[in-house]
């Protein structure tokens, strides 16, 4: 065996050992995170929405999105807001939360019952350095569900963590199928 054969078998093997490494890491960041989101996100959230972000009379609760342009997932789970929104029964509030300088989402380019809302003190009050989020606010403020979505996140398993959030504010249990409707 040559000597070069020799280092490109040894780089061969060197990447085959970081490769292993690099998913052996984001796995067990993975699992890390459930675990952490497990204990950290069992009960009600503790921080307090701003008052711009907060249900109006008669709804029951906002459902923001914390969405900016740099974020690829962003568009889909503003796509998916309405559809999951449509399979809670009574009012929410559907927001779009984005950067104060972030021009690049414009009411025109959302579903029309999506609000865009580029209010510094709310993108402060909700922002946690991580985009998409979507958050469940009750009309006092509380925040008392999130999620942060990845690539990876089922989006028709977060709809029903959503509806079950909103159904525990109006004080029942959630009875409606997976795709929104209620059983026979």
């Amino acid at each position: 065996m040559s000597v070069s054969t020799a280092l490109s078998l040894l780089a061969v093997a060197g990447s085959v050992v970081a490769l292993l490494a690099t998913l052996g890491l984001y796995h067990r960041l993975r699992v890390l995170e459930d675990s952490i989101t497990d204990l950290a996100y069992s009960g009600p959230v503790t921080a307090v929405a701003p008052e711009p972000i907060r249900p109006r009379a008669g709804q029951a609760a906002t459902l923001a999105a914390i969405v900016d342009t740099g974020c690829p997932l962003c568009h889909q789970v503003l796509e998916w807001l309405p559809q999951a929104a449509a399979t809670i029964p009574g009012g929410v509030r559907l927001v779009a939360v984005t950067p104060p300088r972030d021009e690049a989402w414009s009411p025109a380019d959302l579903a029309p019952e999506i609000e865009v809302l580029r209010d510094t003190a709310v993108w402060r009050g909700l922002y946690e350095g991580f985009t998409p989020m979507v958050a469940v606010i009750t009309p006092t403020g509380q925040i008392t569900d999130r999620v942060f979505i990845y690539a990876d996140t089922d989006l028709q398993a977060t709809a029903v963590r959503v509806r079950q959030a909103i159904a525990d504010l109006r004080g029942h249990e959630d009875t409606t199928t997976p795709d929104g409707r209620e059983p026979l």
